[in-house]
């Protein structure tokens, strides 16, 4: 056989672009009911299949029992909202109790409220409410993976921002000894028991701060993160599972930074593209072999997520079949095969049990198929 013959016939053996398939990354399937708004979402540490998320427009908790392709509502005993509606502001699962997690929510704008379920979202019971100033809403809520019954909750008003804490699974509320900038991340350091780092917003009127915070006695005290990293939003901090001190840092006004000894020193990733102004979301897959992802935005208003598997030294766009117009965060589930997107405009789904070359040939069904109710 000639090898132009050869050549020929291994072209036309190549996947067809219309037909079984192109070579590339995944895409993205946009999946759950119409007009959500994912606020927050939580995968269960032992069962990868069970997601929840807090929708912003009044749906209350959504679940899905089969890694996202179906959701359905689960608010049975959550009773926060008005006119048939349940506001349901960020949620968190218990990663040392399988089907336990928990849920807040505001009654009104000066009281936070938290709810909690044994048996994976069939039934909810309220744990305990407090005061706070809550113009901004509650960002985010973290449970404590050595102590399950220690639970962070940040808060935010127009000037500044406050972490309360519940030493009892969430009956009783104290503030901690946090000040300053709006409050965007709460994350547990892996391997240093009661050391929690804190990610927020600076606020001009009033001079609170940004930048990084840490706590090395579970929020008694907190001391700002140097070592190059700057003083700006941090709005998301990640951790290498193999290697707990390693961090990442998305400093959404100076790019993404990278520290190896737990937060002491950092260095600045240059080979993000894009502007480096851009840095929303990262978050370190938990399987066996690392990538990160990012999501970043070059106007504020549309995204772009990126992958990398060497530490941020090489970059691939990840955005087939992703459109929103904010990302309010990045979750895997404990096996690092699905990532999935909280957005403002429902939940992107990255399924990465395959091939990661692989594309499939069809677009996905829109959201308003997928988004039947989950099994019961």
């Amino acid at each position: 056989m000639k090898l132009s013959t050869l050549f020929l016939f291994l072209l036309l053996a190549l996947p067809r672009a219309d037909g079984g398939g192109t070579v590339g990354p995944p895409r993205w399937s946009r999946e759950g009911p119409p007009g959500v708004n994912a606020l927050s979402i939580a995968v269960d540490a032992a069962n990868p299949a069970l997601v929840y998320l807090a929708d912003g427009n009044g749906l209350g908790v959504l679940r899905s029992l089969d890694g996202g392709e179906t959701w359905g509502t689960a608010n049975n005993g959550i009773s926060i909202g008005i006119d048939g509606r349940v506001y349901v502001q960020a949620i968190a699962t218990d990663p040392s109790t399988p089907g336990t997690i928990y849920a807040a929510g505001a009654s009104d704008v000066f009281r936070a409220v938290i709810y909690k379920s044994v048996d994976a979202g069939d039934h909810w019971e309220q744990e305990g409410s407090f005061v706070a100033d809550l113009q901004f809403g509650i960002r985010c809520l973290a449970v404590d993976p050595r102590e399950p019954s220690h639970l962070y909750i940040g808060t935010n008003s127009r000037y500044f921002g406050l972490i309360s804490k519940t030493t009892d699974g969430g009956q009783t509320w104290l503030p901690t000894a946090y000040s300053g900038g709006l409050v965007e991340v709460i994350r547990f350091s892996p391997n240093r028991p009661g050391v929690v780092y804190v990610g927020r917003y600076a606020v001009t009127v009033g001079g609170a701060s940004g930048g990084l915070l840490i706590s090395h006695d579970r929020g008694d005290s907190w001391t700002p993160v140097g070592g190059g990293l700057p003083e700006t939003a941090i709005t998301d901090v990640s951790f290498e599972p193999s290697s707990p001190s390693a961090l990442y840092a998305a400093a959404t006004n100076e790019g993404l930074f990278r520290s190896t000894d737990s937060g002491r020193t950092w260095s600045h990733i240059e080979s993000l593209p894009g502007p480096p102004t851009t840095v929303i979301r990262v978050a370190a897959s938990p399987g066996s072999t690392m990538a990160l992802y990012v999501g970043v935005s070059s106007d504020g208003q549309s995204f772009e997520i990126f992958r990398s598997s060497d530490r941020g030294e090489t970059w691939m766009r990840i955005d087939g079949g992703f459109a929103t117009i904010y990302l309010n965060a990045l979750r895997f589930d404990s096996q690092g095969l699905v990532l999935y997107a909280a957005t403002q405009d429902g939940v992107f789904v990255l399924r990465l049990g395959r091939d990661f070359r692989t594309v499939p040939p069809e677009d996905p069904p829109p959201a308003s198929v997928r988004g039947r109710p989950a099994r019961p």
